[in-house]
């Protein structure tokens, strides 16, 4: 959609309060009053932006529907924030079919991601879809440019065969960034199957994966804001929960290990996570032991008369 008037204010004017921030990679605005003030004045057709919302709300927008075929999209090195101006569910591979990927290159929105290897898109982002923001990373040396085909279908095509369903990736709306993790589970030398992987910082869960996307390797998505917070990871496998030793430390958009290289939790050494027996009221415990009058508002992992809750 190509807005009859494209500045901020007046995308936005609808929502009142509910709206307050709006940035892309190199701008932002900010609610004051009535009207958005900032280095971001007028939003354009083809970038991606990150808006932070008080409330879950929606905008109605008047203008034009843009022709994917006419815009053309630019992909530096590195990073790039981009939209997806087609008015209908696409493949990755339909998708960026102009752009030439080449090895590396990495897709994700605020969840769900993918790395290009040999030929193909591997992980959790399933399709393209019309109003999503993303971010891309090309490993190209120079700049590329390219348009999005002219999507006639209205049914999205089925996902692509070994990429896991999006609606297993867990989202946490409440941080504006994510780190990407592409991770095996060990024991020892032992490759582990069918083991989940839960990551958590202060007892709150910032990514998870139920299943691996392919040849046990897990794509999880952790949220989080700049950067600093310890990660720490808990594994479920065989009816047990671990947790493990190791921790990391969150910055946005990196990138923990490779397909060819995936990032190692080992349970050598790691905790298993036993029940907190209560007693006849509920008793809640967050995983370092402390008692909790009742379960927070985040997302986290807690004990619940004995029994391990993620919320």
């Amino acid at each position: 959609m190509t807005p009859t008037d494209n500045s901020v204010s007046a995308i936005f004017k609808d929502n009142g309060e509910e709206v307050t921030n709006v940035k892309n990679k190199s701008a932002f605005a900010q609610l004051n009053g009535t009207n958005f003030v900032g280095s971001l004045t007028n939003m354009v057709v083809g970038d991606m932006y990150k808006v932070n919302a008080t409330t879950a709300t929606t905008t109605s927008v008047i203008g034009t529907p843009a022709v994917p075929t006419e815009v053309e999209m630019t992909i530096a090195k590195g990073w790039n924030w981009i939209g997806y101006n087609c008015g209908s569910f696409n493949t990755l591979e339909n998708a960026f079919a102009d752009l030439n990927p080449v090895d590396g290159d990495i897709i994700k929105s605020q969840g769900p991601f993918c790395i290009y290897d040999d030929g193909e898109w591997v992980g959790n982002l399933s399709l393209m879809t019309p109003g999503q923001g993303y971010c891309y990373w090309s490993e190209a040396t120079t700049t590329k440019t390219f348009h999005y085909p002219t999507v006639a279908a209205s049914k999205a095509p089925r996902r692509a065969p070994g990429r896991i369903a999006e609606d297993e990736v867990f989202v946490n709306t409440d941080y504006e960034g994510n780190m990407s993790i592409v991770a095996i589970v060990m024991d020892g030398g032992e490759v582990l199957s069918d083991a989940k992987i839960t990551v958590v910082s202060d007892s709150e869960v910032r990514g998870f994966s139920t299943r691996a996307v392919r040849d046990d390797i897990h794509f999880v998505s952790v949220a989080g804001k700049g950067s600093g917070d310890k990660l720490t990871f808990m594994v479920s496998y065989d009816g047990c929960d671990y947790l493990l030793t190791q921790s990391e430390f969150y910055q946005n958009d990196a990138v923990l290990g490779s397909l060819k290289t995936p990032y190692v939790l080992n349970l050598n050494g790691a905790t298993g996570i036993q029940g907190i027996e209560g007693d006849e009221n509920e008793t809640i415990y967050d995983l370092a032991g402390r008692k909790l009058e009742k379960l927070n508002q985040n997302h986290g992992v807690f004990i619940v008369n004995g029994r391990k809750i993620v919320k």
